[in-house]
């Protein structure tokens, strides 16, 4: 029996001279009886079902083009690398900032990467603004209550933070600054296990459009490894979901977390907005206890 390669997969077992392309005697007849009744969509219908027509339709689907905006840099993973050797090539538990760079990158390819037409510098003067708005109604706040508990006073600051917190978002989207990240803080030892992960499922478009690993540095947790996995949107919170359940279901996020992990918008770190920042914001927009 001659087998028939299909889509370059070996078709030995599966489709061959001998085979029928309807499915079979019993498919034939089913067929037959169908056109003899004049049921003509539904034959359509049903030959389009049988396992030698799938596969002639997977094999006639065009190769899709794959465009990294990250190849040719040194410190990326490139269409034409494996991720066991991207890996190997720039190991995030012993790559440092001074022989690498602070972050090592894998960008999905499958996904368009047209320059954002950003306004930083709008986001900044609005969003420094408000803060400094703030600031102010909080110190004069904190002078007016001097004495009193600090929850008497936080409760005053409450509304006025809450009202911050959504002008600030706002202001990401009026400027156009919408990226977003999930944070994972791997351990040494566990950093490379962890970021193959994350460089796989990014490469292979189940995760978001960039992902990051730090590198060593001074300034940096010796122990501890920062990754980021990028999302275009973070206002998108049906796609900031989904990235979130695909690092659970890879392992890397347990859904019984007491912290888990947190989600944080670009335009929160050009802000400088930290944790423990002086206006008591949250230095995240989610959270993966409350969106899973």
């Amino acid at each position: 029996m001659k087998s028939v390669e299909v889509g370059g997969v070996d078709g030995g077992g599966f489709i061959s001279d001998e085979s029928s392309f309807y499915g079979g005697e019993d498919a034939e007849e089913e067929w037959e009886e169908r056109a003899k009744n004049s049921d003509l969509h539904a034959a359509i219908e049903y030959q389009s079902r049988l396992p030698a027509a799938l596969a002639y339709v997977e094999s006639s689907k065009p190769l899709p083009v794959l465009r990294n905006p990250r190849e040719g840099e040194s410190t990326a993973w490139q269409l034409n690398e494996s991720i066991a050797d991207f890996i190997e090539r720039l190991r995030p538990s012993t790559s440092t900032c001074i022989d690498t760079g602070p972050w090592i990158w894998a960008s999905n390819p499958h996904v368009e990467h047209h320059p954002v037409q950003s306004d930083l510098a709008g986001l900044t003067e609005r969003g420094t603004e408000l803060l400094q708005k703030f600031q102010a109604f909080q110190n004069e706040t904190e002078m007016k209550m001097q004495g009193k508990a600090r929850t008497t006073i936080g409760r005053k600051l409450s509304p006025k933070r809450t009202a911050l917190e959504k002008d600030l978002r706002q202001a990401a989207l009026d400027f156009n600054v919408r990226v977003g990240k999930w944070m994972l803080f791997p351990t040494v030892e566990n950093v490379d296990h962890d970021w193959k992960l994350v460089a796989k499922g990014t490469t292979q478009n189940k995760l978001g459009i960039d992902a990051k690993v730090a590198t060593a540095g001074e300034d940096r947790d010796p122990g501890q490894r920062l990754i980021c996995i990028y999302t275009r949107d973070f206002d998108d919170t049906n796609d900031v979901r989904r990235v979130l359940k695909e690092l659970v279901s890879m392992g890397l996020v347990r859904e019984d977390s007491q912290r888990g992990i947190f989600y944080k918008c670009d335009a929160y770190t050009h802000l400088g907005i930290e944790r423990g920042n002086d206006w008591g914001l949250g230095a995240s927009l989610y959270g993966s206890r409350s969106m899973l």
